[in-house]
């Protein structure tokens, strides 16, 4: 009688803590269900989509980083530094299809007087001090600022190759001084260009480091494109005989 007691008190308390299991699963299901949802109605909804656990710029277990990579909407971030990108592309991509004609600018004493080299160090010390400049204080620059910056570079830009091609009159003072404008505005907007973005993005996205990184990728690529759209410009004028 004693041990059949015991056997009925052993089933009934582990009949009990599978109950225990079972509502505790079920408790725990529903929170996570609950949480997909939320972070399904943040994505579309187009609220910031990032940062739930988040500590100090991590997410905390390996899990949460590949449900939270998968979760992350990059159009955001995208639409956030897509002016930015602009300014680079167009930054970069003058500087470099400008420095490629600086062999075919005429000078007024002639091929020999070496007006190449010298545009070339020009452009070269003007990039450097206007990279210097962004580290004197200033308030209120906005990539608005940088965008009238980059449309007078391309104006300029216009002025210059009207001078390559015999259009203006010649005077090396005064392409010599062009080029070095030019330069100075291209190397004071490739670095604020990427300071702005990533101070927007942190203000945007609550510091994120994964919407750091998108913002990062995103300008390097449009880095990169502007490389590659101006050489191959340069490859196209030379084929047509500019």
């Amino acid at each position: 009688s004693c041990m059949r007691m015991t056997r009925e008190a052993q089933g009934q308390y582990q009949k009990d803590l599978a109950d225990d299991s079972a509502r505790s699963s079920g408790s725990l299901g529903s929170e996570e269900d609950q949480e997909e949802e939320d972070e399904d109605d943040d994505v579309e909804s187009g609220r910031k989509p990032l940062l739930r656990g988040m500590g100090n710029g991590g997410f905390g277990s390996p899990s949460k980083l590949r449900r939270s990579a998968t979760i992350v909407d990059q159009n955001p971030v995208l639409a956030t530094v897509r002016l930015h990108r602009y300014v680079l592309f167009a930054t970069i991509f003058s500087s470099i299809f400008s420095g490629s004609f600086f062999s075919k600018v005429p000078s007024v004493n002639g091929p020999g007087a070496g007006l190449g080299q010298i545009l070339y160090f020009t452009r070269l010390f003007s990039d450097l001090l206007g990279r210097i400049f962004t580290f004197l204080p200033r308030k209120f620059l906005t990539v608005t600022h940088l965008t009238i910056i980059c449309i007078l570079r391309l104006l300029l830009l216009v002025i210059f190759f009207l001078y390559v091609l015999g259009l203006t009159p010649k005077n090396d003072v005064f392409i010599t001084a062009l080029v070095g404008v030019c330069a100075f505005q291209s190397g004071y907007n490739a670095v604020l260009v990427y300071e702005l973005a990533g101070a927007k993005v942190a203000d945007e996205f609550e510091g994120s480091n994964t919407a750091s990184s998108v913002a990062t990728k995103a300008l390097n690529m449009s880095f990169q494109y502007a490389c590659f759209a101006a050489c191959l410009c340069n490859v196209l004028g030379v084929w047509a005989g500019i």
